[in-house]
């Protein structure tokens, strides 16, 4: 048997089809680099049931308060990092500069640590 279920951080699960809904999921960066590691740190996202362009749909990267916006998936890398905690926030953002709608389009900002080797 194959279930699929999600829950949300108060117990409750979240509307949202798998199948049809525009998804954005956060994958990297995450937990610490050392060394060489911190010189490129990989920008990394998922998307489902969406494509991105100039004129639609596009993810909205802010790294450490810094927006950039990305029109294509591909493998970003950011580069020029000191040493210490940085941020990220990925939001998958329409054509009207509005947050889509899903549980997911808004990871949040996550933190990600550059350290010595």
């Amino acid at each position: 048997v194959v279930t699929e279920f999600m829950m949300k951080g108060d117990g409750g699960v979240p509307e949202f089809d798998l199948y049809n809904d525009p998804t954005l999921f956060y994958s990297r960066p995450k937990g610490d680099y050392v060394g060489e590691d911190g010189r490129k740190v990989l920008l990394d996202f998922f998307l489902v049931n969406d494509g991105l362009s100039e004129g639609g749909h596009h993810v909205r990267a802010t790294i450490d308060g810094h927006p950039v916006i990305l029109t294509r998936w591909a493998p970003y890398f950011i580069e020029g990092l000191g040493l210490g905690e940085h941020t990220v926030r990925l939001e998958l953002i329409d054509a009207q500069g509005a947050l889509v709608p899903g549980p997911f389009n808004d990871s949040g900002e996550r933190t990600f640590r550059v350290l010595e080797g």
